[in-house]
């Protein structure tokens, strides 16, 4: 454990309200072996924040009276696919990066069903506990839907969307891979005991090959099949058709999207995604008719590995823009 562990612990104990709500020790421990591990890739020195279900981990840089601009990423990812945008906005912003619950260096997913409102609850509450009462939302994978559903309920509050690589709308037509992993029985056995949804994730995400490093950053949350529980809650919350618990949610999202699109929208998108292709991002255009789009031609699903500067420089300019 490097030197940094102490103030780690330190800060994350500092953002809770009373000893009984400081993150459990095992909560702690795991993260600061994780920065340890990741230094000097992840040097943020993140907080916990108790949400309505559990623990959150956020990154939180930049001078605090700044602009604020939270960051929500998909599945399977977590805070490490920002490093990069955050290093470079967080010199003139505030800059949040959200692990949900589950995922990254958050806390484990309840025993129960764990929804997409569930999960617009968990940001809600955590920009409360951050202070943060205006900002800017980026939202990757489905990420972006989490996203919507905070802008749908606090369009007011949202300065400027950032929209990528991601879905906000019914009749979703996914791979019929991801479609697999919904199967009972095979779905548990691949997501959870051979954790191949994110095996497969660091080997197609990106259009260049990651490296041994960054694969194994991506894998460093989910080496335990229990933690992998949040992969596979994810898959199976997708709202395929009315049936599904999060139909109702997606459809009140979509509903919303004239007056979202009333906000400043960036449609910014790796254009190389097997998964949210271009098609989903055409899709929005036609939804968000005023929307910026920024095409990221060489890049995969996870554009900030494949063209970090290029996606961070769309971001920063467009902030600046609609401040």
């Amino acid at each position: 454990m490097n030197r940094t562990t102490a103030p780690q612990v330190a800060a994350a104990r500092s953002t809770t309200s009373s000893a009984s709500d400081a993150p459990p020790q095992e909560l702690l421990q795991r993260a600061d072996r994780a920065r340890a591990e990741l230094a000097p890739e992840y040097p943020f020195v993140g907080r916990f924040v108790r949400g309505p279900r559990g623990f959150l981990h956020a990154v939180d840089e930049g001078p605090r009276d700044a602009p604020a601009v939270v960051f929500l990423h998909g599945n399977p990812s977590w805070s490490y696919l920002w490093r990069e945008p955050i290093r470079a906005l967080s010199k003139d912003h505030r800059v949040i990066a959200l692990d949900h619950l589950g995922a990254g260096l958050s806390g484990d997913l309840p025993s129960t069903a764990y929804t997409l409102t569930e999960r617009i609850e968990d940001v809600e509450v955590a920009l409360e506990e951050l202070g943060v009462d205006n900002f800017a939302l980026v939202g990757h994978d489905w990420g972006g839907a989490i996203s919507l559903g905070v802008t749908r309920r606090h369009t007011e509050r949202v300065q400027a969307l950032v929209l990528s690589n991601t879905a906000g709308f019914t009749g979703l037509k996914l791979p019929w891979s991801i479609r697999m992993c919904r199967l009972p029985g095979l779905g548990p056995l691949l997501l959870e005991n051979w954790n191949a949804f994110l095996g497969v994730a660091v080997r197609r995400c990106t259009a260049q090959p990651l490296d041994a490093a960054r694969r194994a950053a991506y894998l460093l949350p989910h080496t335990e099949p229990n933690r992998r529980r949040s992969i596979r809650a994810f898959v199976e919350d997708i709202p395929f058709s009315a049936a599904d618990r999060s139909h109702a949610e997606i459809s009140a999202i979509e509903a919303a999207l004239p007056q979202i699109g009333e906000r400043p929208v960036l449609l910014l998108w790796g254009e190389r995604d097997w998964c949210f292709h271009p098609g989903f991002r055409r899709t929005f255009e036609a939804r968000l008719p005023r929307a910026e789009v920024v095409r990221l031609e060489s890049a995969g699903h996870w554009w900030p590995e494949d063209a970090p500067r290029e996606g961070t420089e769309a971001i920063l300019e467009f902030l600046l823009r609609t401040r």
